[in-house]
């Protein structure tokens, strides 16, 4: 390669060498510059979740104790660790609820759930039923008012017996109205037919008279004595 082709060359090399010079420096500022990312660990992901869960759950715990329990509200009671003692109760007309191995019912209208829990939790160490109790309550959702409604077929089937027995009673004091009469008819046509029987004895006992002392026939006797028959027949 003689002296010109070399002098051509340079210009070129030296392009090159500050082209990968300037690559070296312009990547690892280009990394650099990128926004770095931060791995959040496991442990702190599931407890934002359960901190979120108990946030859910608290709201909802409020949202249900703001109400007050009434008749006819279906209520979960779950005693923790007893599920002998924890199922769906219902308010009954009165405002009272039963549990099993309770030995009264609960006043439950008027109070909230937390009230109601507290006073349950109460009883259960009274009565020496659960030592510790802890117990939540809260409301059986209402689902396009099936418990009203339950509620209300329950008072309509209440009245329905309460007018049978009415009716009842009325139809009872009737028959025994209408027994009283009869029997008091009965004994009326009984007095009526002993005094035809004794008014029929004293005819006979004229026409026999009568037969003997030749005023009477034995025809007049006869029929005397077989209207008497049919008196007595009747008694």
């Amino acid at each position: 390669m003689n002296r010109h082709q070399r002098g051509s060359f340079r210009p070129v090399a030296y392009l090159s060498s500050c082209a990968v010079v300037f690559l070296l420096l312009a990547v690892p500022a280009a990394f650099s510059q990128q926004p770095k990312v931060t791995l959040t660990p496991k442990s702190q992901i599931v407890s934002e979740a359960n901190d979120r869960i108990a946030q859910l759950a608290q709201a909802t715990s409020v949202k249900q104790n703001d109400y007050l329990i009434g008749s006819g509200d279906l209520l979960t009671v779950e005693v923790f660790d007893v599920p002998e003692l924890s199922r769906d109760v219902r308010v009954s007309e009165t405002g009272y609820i039963s549990l099993p191995l309770m030995p009264a019912k609960v006043r439950a209208e008027g109070l909230t759930p937390y009230q109601l829990q507290d006073k349950l939790a109460e009883l259960l160490q009274t009565n020496g039923l659960v030592s510790t109790p802890q117990v939540s309550v809260s409301f059986v959702p209402d689902v396009f008012g099936l418990n009203r409604r339950t509620v209300e077929s329950l008072q309509a089937q209440v009245q329905q017996t309460r007018y049978a027995l009415a009716a009842t009673h009325i139809t009872l004091s009737s028959n025994v109205a209408a027994a009283a009469i009869q029997e008091a008819s009965l004994r009326g046509q009984i007095d009526a037919t002993r005094e035809l029987t004794a008014i029929s004895t004293n005819m006979l006992q004229i026409l026999r008279n009568q037969y003997q002392a030749g005023y009477a026939s034995e025809l007049d006797v006869a029929g005397q004595e077989l209207q008497l028959a049919q008196v007595a027949a009747t008694h």
